[in-house]
């Protein structure tokens, strides 16, 4: 039953995001549809793999893309306070715990899982740092404000590192109790 609720959220969360894509779309903001559309595929990835994630990573992914999606289309990332650091920290940790998920779950010896927890913080840093990168080249191509200074960037950083770091920890939780049992 509770597995069931996770996937509700789910759909929910990616109803919200249709709409905000509707939304971006009648307010002819390219970028802004553009970037839900990402999040709305982000959101349904995680579906197309034969080996299926838990409901409750689902509803986490999702949870991210409606963060990010909100801070686009009501303008949040350069507003209220720590918003910004907020959607990266759960952006980067969503992706990067299901990146464990997906390839180490059950695949490491119970000696390896220092190695699996340092690759996983990898990826997450790795992918952070691509969004930097994406949202850099955003602005330049759209000639958008996107990101709000060299401050603003490696606070985005750090926190993408924070996610990393947070979802490394829990994939060695994870990975320990597995081993345990």
């Amino acid at each position: 039953m509770r597995s069931l609720s996770y996937e509700k959220a789910a759909w929910a969360v990616r109803a919200v995001l249709a709409l905000a894509l509707v939304w971006e779309l009648l307010t002819l903001d390219p970028v802004g549809a553009l970037s839900m559309a990402f999040f709305i595929a982000l959101s349904f990835a995680y579906l197309l793999r034969e080996e299926k994630l838990p409901n409750a990573f689902d509803a986490l992914v999702a949870l991210s893309a409606l963060l990010n999606a909100f801070g686009f289309v009501f303008d949040l990332f350069d507003g209220p306070v720590l918003y910004d650091e907020a959607a990266h920290t759960l952006t980067i940790f969503a992706l990067t715990l299901a990146f464990f998920y997906l390839f180490y779950r059950g695949a490491v010896p119970g000696g390896r899982a220092l190695a699996m927890g340092t690759a996983v913080f990898t990826f997450g840093v790795t992918i952070g740092s691509l969004w930097e990168i994406a949202e850099w080249t955003t602005g330049q191509v759209f000639g958008i404000t996107v990101v709000f200074g060299l401050s603003d960037a490696i606070t985005d950083l750090i926190a993408n590192s924070v996610g990393a770091l947070i979802a490394a920890l829990v994939a060695l939780a994870i990975h320990g109790r597995e081993r345990d049992a």
